[in-house]
């Protein structure tokens, strides 16, 4: 697949190491590309970086590879899923979300957080988060 890189990454940690602009990644590079957050510095670096990055790489990997998804293997496309995802929306609720899902544009993807900052847990480090914000969050999001 293809996607942008925003900054040169060179993280032993996570493996990823990919230059500026366009890239066309495997399996394994996007993963180590999602884990990557050593030595980065755009949107508030570390786990900042990594979350922006996930999210443009699950945008990237949705408009070019949605074509393999139609209402005629649905059902087949979910059960291969399924051992990988875990989720509470039923067939029908994806055959409804099927044609939205396939009429999206890069334009109308907008990549939104909300209010958390950097925490540890001994010798890791996280992202926290107030619990009522992000339920608020998705709640909107839900209504929309």
């Amino acid at each position: 697949m293809d996607t942008t890189v925003e900054e040169k990454i060179s993280d032993s940690f996570s493996g990823c190491y990919l230059n500026t602009g366009t890239q066309h990644i495997n399996g394994t590079q996007a993963l180590a590309l999602s884990r990557a957050r050593h030595g980065r510095s755009l949107y508030g670096g570390g786990a900042y970086s990594r979350e922006r990055q996930s999210a443009m790489l699950l945008a990237d990997l949705l408009l070019q590879k949605r074509s393999m998804v139609n209402a005629g293997n649905l059902s087949g496309f979910l059960n291969t899923m399924g051992k990988y995802v875990w989720t509470n929306i039923s067939l029908s609720q994806a055959l409804q979300i099927l044609p939205i899902i396939c009429s999206i544009d890069r334009g109308d993807i907008t990549i939104t957080t909300f209010r958390s900052w950097p925490q540890w847990f001994g010798k890791s480090s996280a992202v926290g988060y107030n619990e009522v914000e992000k339920n608020q969050f998705f709640r909107n999001i839900l209504n929309q």
